[in-house]
């Protein structure tokens, strides 16, 4: 139930300024659960997605992040979240 391969800030040259580093189950085997960690340059973005039967949970460790989930009823949840904070 361990894994460390997030530890490091993800690399990008990317036009959206943003980068995503993840851990499969077959990385983490632990649950069936996935995880991803996504860093961003001032100004970054990640377009607009959708995760059809999973589940999404954001949390900022610093600055802040305009954030956005839409739910399986189309229902959106909008707002800044900042340090600490979870969406």
């Amino acid at each position: 139930f361990i894994y460390c391969g997030l530890v490091n800030s993800s690399k990008f040259t990317n036009v959206d300024r943003a980068g995503a580093t993840f851990g499969t189950v077959q990385l983490f085997p632990g649950l069936g659960l996935s995880i991803g960690r996504l860093d961003f340059a001032l100004g970054g973005i990640i377009v607009p997605h959708t995760h059809p039967r999973a589940s999404e949970l954001v949390y900022v460790e610093e600055g802040s992040v305009h954030a956005a989930i839409i739910t399986s009823d189309s229902r959106l949840y909008a707002r800044v979240i900042t340090k600490g904070e979870v969406m």
